[in-house]
């Protein structure tokens, strides 16, 4: 048996002005507020804190969140946290952001070490409570049980998984994501639509997960390319971040699959930011899943507003196509060619995707690791690429 956590989660554009309505209205006093560099120095975030102060809130800012989450940022994270009195913890940002948070709740709230909550269901009891605000519309971080964590010294990632670590709050808010710039909203979007196709493919799948996922491709095929060449346009931003969001429902009910698993090594490794390491690999494993996928698949080109061919395998493999188009539209072909990827690291690549059993175990194909060799070839080596 899982037990699966909904957050209480608010909607509103600029509704961040009213952070500290929302914190004192649940009764907090004073927050740790987590950030990176970059939204603590651009004024992003000061319409937040300022409601906070106008509600007599006190908060503390941590602000050395870094991208693909070390575990040392977390651990600094918890050097302050012990310092400090505190009866919540708001992240403001990605993933990453998100992911830290979600940790140093649990850290501090049980006592637990980063290796004793690695895996599922080690996390001892429930977290302090934790606000979400995302900033970037793709790891769906806000409302999933999972956290990942790089050892750098390792070039390795874990994840920790657990209802315990879902945040209580969530808060969308669009304006937040307008000074987004194209690249990270291009790879942020496709992280959010990879979510949505491999939960929907996945052998997880179910009528639950389903739902959201013909949703969520339907909202990020109608909104990216707008989000990415016309950021300030505010429903196509809206769009996007509430697709990010059920696509976190998605992967939470049904997980993901043999993309992630292929996109790891690059994370651990070269520090590929996630959403484009997945951008990379999904049109080449939906070709390997295709046999297992036809139906899905063919449902997926109609939500990206295909309605021909008629023939079902022809339409599923448009879908293909499509994410292709999507992909090359958005530049991710130009973005793969500057991942440093050596020949040599192929097999030790292959050989770490193909024994991440969680994810490979849930693909809708078993997948041999000739395959996932040649995967990992075809995407970086294939003549003309």
């Amino acid at each position: 048996m899982y037990v699966y956590k909904v957050p209480e989660t608010v909607i509103g554009y600029e509704i961040t002005n009213q952070m500290g309505t929302l914190l004192k209205e649940r009764g907090k006093s004073r927050a740790l507020i987590l950030c990176d560099g970059f939204l603590a120095g651009n004024g992003l975030i000061e319409s937040a804190l300022s409601s906070l102060e106008t509600k007599g809130l006190r908060y503390e800012l941590f602000t050395e969140i870094e991208p693909e989450l070390p575990v040392e940022t977390i651990e600094r994270a918890f050097e302050v946290a012990e310092q400090l009195e505190f009866d919540a913890i708001v992240a403001i940002g990605g993933g990453s952001c998100i992911d830290c948070a979600k940790i140093l709740s649990a850290m501090v709230a049980n006592g637990q070490s980063i290796n004793e909550m690695i895996g599922t269901g080690k996390v001892k009891g429930p977290g302090i409570f934790t606000a979400a605000v995302p900033t970037t519309s793709g790891t769906g971080a806000e409302v999933t049980p999972n956290a990942i964590v790089k050892w750098s010294s390792q070039n390795r990632k874990d994840s920790i998984v657990s209802s315990f670590i879902v945040p209580d709050l969530v808060i969308l808010d669009a304006s937040l994501t307008i000074t987004l710039p194209a690249h990270l909203t291009a790879w942020t979007g496709l992280d959010a639509l990879t979510h949505a196709i491999e939960a929907f493919t996945s052998k997880r799948s179910n009528a639950y997960s389903d739902m959201y996922a013909r949703e969520v491709i339907r909202l990020i095929a109608g909104s990216l390319r707008t989000a990415v060449y016309s950021p300030h346009n505010r429903v196509a931003r809206e769009e996007m971040l509430f697709g990010s969001f059920l696509a976190g429902f998605c992967i939470t009910h049904a997980g993901t699959g043999a993309v992630h698993a292929l996109a790891y090594p690059l994370g651990g490794t070269y520090d590929v930011q996630h959403g484009l390491s997945n951008a990379v690999f999904l049109a080449e494993v939906m070709k390997a899943n295709l046999p297992a996928c036809i139906g899905k698949y063919a449902e997926v080109a109609g939500l990206f507003g295909c309605d021909e061919p008629r023939w079902l395998r022809e339409k599923a493999e448009k879908s293909i196509a499509l994410i292709n188009e999507l992909c090359t539209d958005l530049g991710i072909d130009e973005w793969r060619k500057t991942i440093p990827l050596k020949d040599g690291d192929i097999n030790a690549f292959a050989e770490e995707a193909h024994s991440i059993r969680r994810l490979m175990d849930n693909n809708p194909r078993e997948l041999s690791l000739t395959q996932v060799r040649d995967i990992y070839e075809s995407v970086f080596f294939d003549v003309g690429s």
